[in-house]
């Protein structure tokens, strides 16, 4: 977990530490103060966690899911919501696929073979709920974005 402080206010960034259990941010939403009805003050701490990515490689977006949570002092987890699905921006999503190019191509190769049953399949077939999915069409991603 990293701190990072932003207009004097601290804020916990996980998941770029080896103990890390999850991808997110964590902060005192009395500290913060924040209207957004997802992020807003109840007293509690609150932690947001990236639960999906998912990345469409035909219309270079990506897509992210994110969770949010308020801790208890007992440490319960309450007020669970799923946040809305935004689409990364251009500048972002240029920046990840130019990084992760190296790693996603050759996976994406592999699967192929995979699929194909040219090399040994050990991967596990995924959730109905995945294998159901469909990108949002324009007016659906609007929809979600306000």
């Amino acid at each position: 977990m990293q701190h990072k402080e932003i207009n004097n206010k601290s804020i916990k960034l996980y998941g770029n530490e080896k103990e890390d259990t999850f991808i997110g941010v964590a902060f005192n939403s009395q500290e913060l103060d924040l209207e957004n009805p997802f992020f807003e003050n109840n007293g509690l701490e609150k932690v947001v966690t990236a639960t999906k990515i998912i990345v469409d490689l035909e219309n270079n977006q990506i897509f992210t899911e994110k969770r949010t949570h308020s801790l208890t002092p007992t440490g319960d987890k309450v007020n669970i919501t799923t946040n809305p699905v935004f689409i990364t921006t251009d500048d972002d999503t240029a920046l990840f696929l130019s990084q992760a190019k190296d790693l996603i191509i050759p996976a994406i190769h592999k699967g192929i073979l995979m699929d194909m049953g040219l090399i040994e399949d050990k991967r596990k077939k995924a959730p109905e709920e995945v294998q159901d999915f469909t990108e949002p069409t324009e007016e659906e991603a609007k929809d979600i974005i306000e």
